[in-house]
């Protein structure tokens, strides 16, 4: 209870401002993750990935978001997918990316969803499986992720990993093109079948 006191004394302090607020709400984070509350270690951690009132710090981060995600914390599950996949402040691991990509995805994490069908995509981390990738472009682009739904398009255009279908394509492309995705837009355009309903 008490970590929850001193995170939600930071949160205050950052969303307030004033003169010395940076520095008061540090402690506060400091304090709440002493008493290792899972949401306190998360803030932290972004903090020392950003320099945010902090010195940057890879390792720092990497070791709080390690902590707060055997909390359950999804976002911290997810950024310390990217320091596994690109080797921030840990040893380079695409398995263990890809293993907290998929715990976060399956705890309902849009960009997790599209991260996991990347991975299975291309065989990071992973073995490659064009299906299972689309079946989580789909997940996310249900989502409303504007890249996911481009890239379920693309494959029902070209028949990777679905069934190939022209109707589903152009819906997947103007539901992209509808959130103003550039590509989306493109296809949209020079399809002759594409239909403006998205």
């Amino acid at each position: 209870m008490r970590g929850s006191y001193q995170y939600r004394r930071a949160l205050g302090l950052v969303r307030h401002g004033g003169p010395g607020s940076k520095t008061r709400a540090l402690e506060y984070l400091k304090r709440a993750t002493a008493l290792q509350y899972p949401l306190a270690q998360y803030a932290l951690a972004t903090w020392y990935l950003h320099g945010v009132g902090v010195t940057k710090d890879f390792r720092k981060a990497a070791s709080l978001l390690a902590q707060a995600s055997l909390s359950g914390v999804v976002s911290a599950q997810y950024d310390l997918a990217v320091c596994y996949e690109t080797g921030s402040g840990l040893k380079r691991s695409f398995r263990k990316a890809f293993r907290l990509y998929l715990e976060a995805a399956r705890s309902g994490d849009r960009q997790s969803k599209v991260e996991v069908a990347r991975c299975l995509y291309y065989g990071i981390g992973t073995r490659k499986n064009a299906e299972e990738a689309m079946h989580w472009y789909r997940l996310a682009a249900k989502q409303g992720d504007p890249e996911a739904q481009y890239t379920i398009a693309l494959g029902y255009e070209l028949g990777e990993g679905v069934r190939r279908s022209q109707r589903w394509a152009s819906y997947w492309y103007n539901k992209a093109a509808n959130t103003g995705h550039s590509d989306a837009r493109r296809a949209v355009r020079e399809s002759p079948r594409a239909t403006k309903n998205g």
